[in-house]
């Protein structure tokens, strides 16, 4: 009797093959019927069933002999730990790419990371409640360095973001700042030019301080912000005991078409504390996340900071004689 696979079994005609082929895989099952073809197994033998390598039966009259699982170069291979906690392996073998279970888990894994923002990567939000006559209105803060990567120390020359969204009845409202009152720049168009200015050198990745002066020198409005950037305020203590501004100027016109120019300014009700250079080189190397860990700290030991709203009025005036210019509020 020839078998279908094209070995001549007419000595064995009281055998039974019975076989399961599973998988894709071309090459696996080619070998396999190549071994059937020339006999290769025996009642105590163990065979190759398939591609995706679990364990199936061989039925050879009527007796059940176990499978045992082999790659498509038939060498002996594992079944997968339970629970697919380890990777299929050819023995000794490195990782093969018919484990999908572990190559989905790998290229889910590489792709898991957000990709950071340009600015104010670095930071922290937390929960609270703005409260005016007795009204209490949701909002999230969130406190962020402004230049450098996500992982970065909260203690470098830095602004820092002081930005506040509103969850009120009528929809949401933001009011996103910094803790400084002013900017280096006044055109929205250079935004991007200053940050660049800012940033790690894209060549050695250094923030190199000749780029950042380079760059200013041709804004002299600049020279403003430098004030506070190289004072004191440059590094906060935390983010719990530092101001927070919108910098920008806005108009608020009454029913009455009554205008006013406005700033908001939050200030900490703990005060503003800052850190000397020395005392930043400290805090940092112990802990590049102090800020963080102080606000998480204190919240979860019911010591909630507050800050309270102030909003600096200048009111409009005609006058004939005087050419009045608004430069800054705070």
């Amino acid at each position: 009797m020839s078998n279908l696979y094209g070995g001549d079994y007419s000595n064995k005609v009281d055998y039974v093959f019975k076989i399961v082929l599973i998988g894709d895989s071309a090459v696996g099952k080619s070998q396999l019927l190549s071994r059937f073809a020339k006999n290769e197994f025996s009642l105590d033998s163990k065979s190759t069933i398939g591609v995706e390598f679990q364990t199936r039966t061989l039925v050879i009259d009527h007796k059940n002999v176990k499978a045992q699982i082999w790659d498509t170069a038939g060498q002996e291979r594992t079944k997968r730990p339970t629970g697919c906690s380890g990777k299929m392996s050819s023995g000794p073998s490195p990782i093969l790419l018919e484990d999908y279970h572990l190559v989905e888990k790998i290229a889910n894994f590489t792709r898991e990371r957000i990709p950071e923002r340009v600015v104010h990567a670095r930071g922290a939000s937390a929960k609270g409640f703005f409260e005016v006559t007795r009204a209490q209105t949701p909002v999230i803060i969130r406190f962020s360095t402004v230049i450098h990567e996500r992982g970065s120390p909260e203690t470098l020359r830095d602004p820092r973001g002081f930005a506040v969204k509103f969850y009120t009845r009528e929809g949401n409202f933001d009011l996103v700042g910094n803790n400084f009152p002013v900017f280096f720049i006044r055109d929205g168009m250079k935004f991007p030019d200053v940050i660049h200015a800012f940033k790690p050198n894209p060549k050695s990745h250094i923030q190199e301080n000749w780029r950042i002066l380079d760059y200013c020198s041709h804004h002299p409005e600049s020279l403003h912000t430098f004030t506070f950037f190289f004072d004191d305020l440059g590094v906060p203590q935390d983010y719990r005991h530092m101001d927070g501004f919108r910098v920008h100027t806005f108009t608020l016109i009454n029913k009455a078409g009554r205008v006013q120019y406005v700033k908001f300014h939050w200030k900490p009700t703990c005060g503003v504390k800052c850190l000397l250079e020395d005392e930043a080189i400290k805090v940092g190397g112990g802990n590049h996340s102090h800020a963080t860990q102080d606000l998480y700290d204190l919240i979860a030991a019911g010591n909630y900071p507050e800050w309270k709203l102030f909003m600096p009025m200048l009111i409009l005036f005609k006058c004939n004689n005087i050419n009045l210019v608004l430069q800054e509020i705070y």
